[in-house]
């Protein structure tokens, strides 16, 4: 099971008790101390603007700036 961060479960949390269902995207960042580089912020948009191209969200929840695992 994956966990988002605080934030992301809270307003996801919200939305449903709400009745409100949209798609949503967590991205963690700055695990261990490491920098959001613009890179990453560029990333971010190109992967939004790909999910609105292409309508699939795939898994909504990302990391930023981690080393791939092998």
């Amino acid at each position: 099971m994956l966990v988002g961060g605080a934030l992301f479960e809270d307003v996801i949390s919200g939305m449903y008790t709400s009745n409100i269902h949209v798609p949503t995207i967590n991205y963690v960042y700055g695990i261990g101390g490491r920098d959001t580089t613009i890179s990453d912020l560029e990333n971010v948009y190109n992967d939004l603007s790909k999910i609105v191209q292409t309508n699939d969200l795939g898994n909504p929840y990302r990391y930023l700036g981690v080393r791939e695992g092998k």
